[in-house]
């Protein structure tokens, strides 16, 4: 046996771990500059600025557009960990613009990247040769073969226009608007079935084949309603907006969901269409429906510089009899107004398409211009006409006792109004697109007094365009007539002229200021032009801004042409969203300050957009 030593048991084991301390070595040595290559140390983590710019884009529209999909520039502040990475982020973002490119019909497009390690910070550049456009050289739509004879929407009439750039957004634009097309033709599932896009390198050309399944043709019949507790089943099924048998339509839908939300009624509504038309052809339609609560107590604050502080209280059962029946009480005060008023609205009154109106006020009116107390009441019929036109008429009474300039008058007024709606507007509280008008005549018989009889005209219209969908940027507008007639402008009661200035008329200027004046105390007039132009922006989903500018007067005689001068106020708001509208915060200044009358400033804080 051999005598091993301590010692030599050590160098036995060094020998043995040679080969492994060796590999190791070699392994490290190998490493160590791949860790430095992509900025990486022992210890220390490098990071990289970098900045970016494209070379050879002449157009500075797409270069922001480049930008605006860019990795690089969302993740500017979050710069890589070695020049590696930067070289893949770079990466990423040319085959992205190359595909961007190429949906705006730019198939040839090449983009190079050089990366600058000498400058600090990091310089990234993309060679961009866009090429030439590919143009829309043809387009084939054609129903299959079991609808061979079903008439097809021409290329131009979904805006697929042959010898423009082809772009992917317009085809599918132009997909979603056939697709469309055929659903309002009574076809409630059709199809793209094999969408060729054919591209022509050599003339730079784009063909497009797009075969269509129109599917089956569907009528609706009675839809299901599910999820009613208080209210009658019977209620819901009159306003179904079309009858068994009818040829299937989206609108149609879209029109039922729209007047079930009018109502108030209802948490939650849901249209649901069948995945399939049945044997008979009838496509099932099932209503689900979610009540709110019938009844609501609400408070309403308000401020303006030139009124002071308000506050509504109000009641309402929208439910009253089971059948959407709304009841009503509110009560409000602020320096100028004080009343109590009471409202009673039933739908379907004698037909489907119309309702009843009753509304009772008593009030206490103390503006500048005169006082007034007053009870009025007034009973209300109006029809539907179609699905945006609204006619109403009905009869009133008045009765007043009115002080203006210490001299005091009682009147006694019958009055008949007659009105008719338009409205094509997308929402109740915050309208997007669409527009509003409205236009009343109420003829007035004094029966204490025959030398005040007159007719009031009014008329307002509201238009209102979207910009942009994000941000949400819409441009609103309106202008608004009166005309008094009939009757000299003293026979006529003070608070039936025209007036303007306020928060609901033009800004910037105190309530009822702006028109006739006696001194500076208002006197109202017997004509009325008035136009408010608003860019409403969105800054986050509950926060905007708006700018302004108002502008109107009122006339003493009745054709508009008395001399009044014709003030503008502008300025900007604030809008907040809240469930029952927009919470609206406007400053405005007098463009045509008038010394010792207008203030610099207004300010009003409210409930709504301004119109």
């Amino acid at each position: 046996m051999k005598n091993i030593t301590p010692h030599s048991n050590i160098i036995s084991f060094y020998g043995a771990c040679f080969p492994a301390v060796r590999y190791f070595s070699f392994f490290v040595a190998m490493f160590i500059p791949v860790l430095l290559s992509l900025g990486v140390s022992v210890g220390k983590t490098t990071e990289i600025t970098y900045d970016i710019a494209f070379e050879g884009l002449d157009d500075r529209g797409i270069e922001f557009k480049l930008r605006g999909i860019s990795d690089m520039e969302e993740l500017r502040d979050k710069p890589p960990a070695g020049i590696g990475l930067l070289r893949s982020r770079a990466e990423r973002d040319r085959k992205k613009f190359i595909e961007y490119l190429r949906s705006r019909g730019w198939y040839s497009a090449e983009i190079g990247v050089r990366v600058d390690r000498d400058l600090i910070p990091i310089m990234v550049t993309f060679d961009v040769d866009i090429g030439p456009p590919y143009l829309l050289k043809d387009v084939h739509i054609q129903a299959v073969e079991e609808a061979a004879d079903l008439k097809m929407p021409s290329a131009e009439e979904l805006d697929l226009v042959p010898g423009k750039r082809f772009e992917a957004k317009a085809l599918l634009s132009a997909q979603k608007k056939l697709l469309a097309d055929l659903k309002r033709r009574g076809r409630p599932f059709p199809s793209v079935v094999d969408r060729r896009v054919v591209v022509n390198h050599l003339d730079h050309t784009v063909s497009v084949e797009m075969p269509v399944d129109p599917g089956r043709l569907a009528l609706l019949g009675e839809p299901c309603i599910e999820g009613l507790e208080f209210i009658e089943e019977s209620f819901v099924r009159k306003m179904i907006p079309w009858k068994p048998g009818d040829l299937y339509d989206p609108a149609r839908l879209q029109a039922f969901h729209r007047e079930l939300s009018l109502t108030g009624l209802f948490a939650g509504i849901k249209i649901s269409e069948g995945a399939q038309v049945d044997e008979e052809g009838v496509l099932p339609v099932t209503i689900s429906l979610t009540e709110r609560k019938h009844r609501s107590v609400g408070a309403a604050l308000t401020y303006a510089s030139d009124e002071g502080p308000g506050v509504k209280l109000s009641w309402e059962h929208r439910n009253v009899l089971h059948h959407g029946e709304r009841l009503g009480m509110s009560a409000s005060g602020s320096a100028s107004i004080r009343d109590v008023s009471a409202g009673f609205r039933r739908p379907f009154f004698l037909r489907n398409d119309q309702s009843l109106s009753i509304n009772a006020r008593f009030a206490d009116d103390r503006p500048d211009a005169y006082e007034s107390r007053n009870l009025t009441g007034s009973l209300k019929v109006e029809r539907k006409l179609g699905h945006c036109v609204t006619a109403g008429w009905g009869l009133g009474y008045k009765k007043s006792r009115i002080t203006q300039f210490g001299s005091v008058d009682y009147y006694q007024l019958l009055f008949l109004p007659l009105a008719l709606s338009f409205d094509t507007s997308d929402d109740l509280l915050e309208p997007r697109k669409g527009g509003r008008f409205t236009v009343e005549t109420t003829p007035m018989l004094d029966i204490s007094d025959s030398n005040s009889d007159f007719v009031k005209l009014y008329g307002k219209y509201r238009r209102y365009l979207p910009l942009s969908d994000l941000p949400s940027i819409v441009a609103a507008g309106s202008i608004t007539a009166g005309v008094i007639s009939g009757a000299r402008q003293k026979d006529v009661p003070a608070d039936e002229r025209f007036y303007a200035g306020g928060g609901g008329s033009i800004r910037g200027y105190s309530y009822q200021s702006v028109g006739p004046l006696v001194g500076d105390i208002p006197y109202g007039g017997r004509s009325l032009l008035e136009c408010s132009f608003e860019i409403r922006a969105a800054v986050t989903d509950s926060i905007g801004i708006v700018g302004f500018l108002d502008g109107g007067t009122a006339y003493e005689s009745g054709d508009f042409r008395s001399g009044e001068a014709f003030r503008w106020g502008s300025g900007l708001g604030l809008r907040y969203r809240t469930p029952v509208g927009p919470l609206r915060l406007d400053v405005a200044v007098p463009l045509n300050r008038r010394h010792g009358i207008d203030d610099s400033f207004q300010f009003y804080l409210s409930l709504r957009q301004a119109f």
